[in-house]
């Protein structure tokens, strides 16, 4: 139920905030980050969904960017999921949740708050850096 919660805030927003390109990889996020805080934390949990702005003011294309981020009462942060599979576990064993937000989102992370933990994804519109077409000769 949580994680339907938190993806029914995320459609709106992204529809509110004209950050339709978004939309799908952002309830995905949201709902793995959900999902893991209820499993692992078992806590009350606080969604909170932010717009990013650009980095400087002046710019003419404002790139759509959004942070998702689930507070929880556990201290324990998340570990880094492996870069590798490890042999023998198949697309039917659990585990992929923080994978899933690796590829999703830009960029993520955990800290400790004075209550338990935030775990956040930034997710972006625009090209990576260094991942821009290069030029043809």
């Amino acid at each position: 139920m949580a994680a339907s919660a938190a993806r029914d805030v995320v459609t709106a927003v992204c529809q509110e905030w004209g950050m339709e390109p978004l939309l799908d990889r952002a309830r995905l996020v949201a709902s793995e980050l959900v999902n893991n805080a209820v499993e692992h934390a078992g806590t009350r949990i606080d969604f909170v969904v932010t717009r990013l702005g650009p980095l400087r003011r002046g710019i003419s294309r404002r790139p759509n960017r959004l942070r998702v981020a689930v507070y929880d009462l556990d201290p324990h942060l998340p570990a880094q999921p492996s870069p590798a599979m490890p042999p023998g576990i198949g697309l039917n064993q659990r585990g992929y949740g923080l994978r899933i937000v690796d590829a999703a989102a830009r960029v993520w992370g955990s800290l400790p708050t004075p209550a338990g933990k935030v775990v956040w994804a930034a997710l972006y519109d625009d090209p990576p850096i260094g991942s821009e077409p290069k030029p043809r000769r």
